[in-house]
């Protein structure tokens, strides 16, 4: 199954390139990773990443420029590690808008994306609530692990319907 959300740091993970070194540096608040001698596949793949416009499988094509999977096996031996740290973000995209993103609380974050079953009624958790957080709309849980950016009125409108028991069919 092609995973259909883009992958991305989160807003306060920046990225260094060191051209004369061949290094690339990853930095957040708490920690710093960098990078010696990285395969160029790599360095334009996690460059992408840091873009944030790209979903898993854009970013394996980028890796499998050339003969190698080396960069390929690396590639998710490090998105393991950026998981693990809570670096990566999850974005919902329609019509190539973004309208929702997932952003992980806390480390050792995996992001789950389960098969949607239309009959199946849908509803928020009873502890979910919305909030504004610098202009934008944030609808985080206590029991959840992420805080989801709405990022549209279409997410909030989905985040209204899903007050109450909807199925899928209802909801589209």
């Amino acid at each position: 199954m092609s995973q259909p959300f883009l992958i991305s740091f989160k807003p306060e993970i920046s990225l260094q390139e060191l051209s004369e070194e061949n290094q690339l540096v990853i930095q957040s608040p708490e920690r710093k990773l960098t990078f010696k001698k990285i395969h160029p596949n790599l360095k334009n793949a996690i460059s992408s990443l840091a873009e944030g416009n790209s979903t898993l499988s854009q970013l394996l094509d980028i890796l499998q420029q050339g003969e190698e999977k080396y960069p390929i096996l690396k590639f998710y031996t490090y998105l393991q590690k950026f998981s693990h740290q809570g670096w990566l973000c999850h974005s919902v995209v329609e019509s190539k808008q973004p309208m929702a993103m997932a952003i992980p609380m806390g480390g050792n974050y995996q992001f789950s994306y389960p098969e949607v079953t239309p009959e199946l009624p849908y509803s928020l958790s009873r502890f979910a609530y919305c909030h504004q957080v610098g202009g934008k709309m944030v609808l985080e849980s206590p029991l959840s692990q992420t805080k989801i950016l709405l990022l549209s009125w279409k997410s909030s409108a989905l985040i209204n319907l899903l007050a109450k028991p909807q199925t899928w069919g209802e909801i589209v």
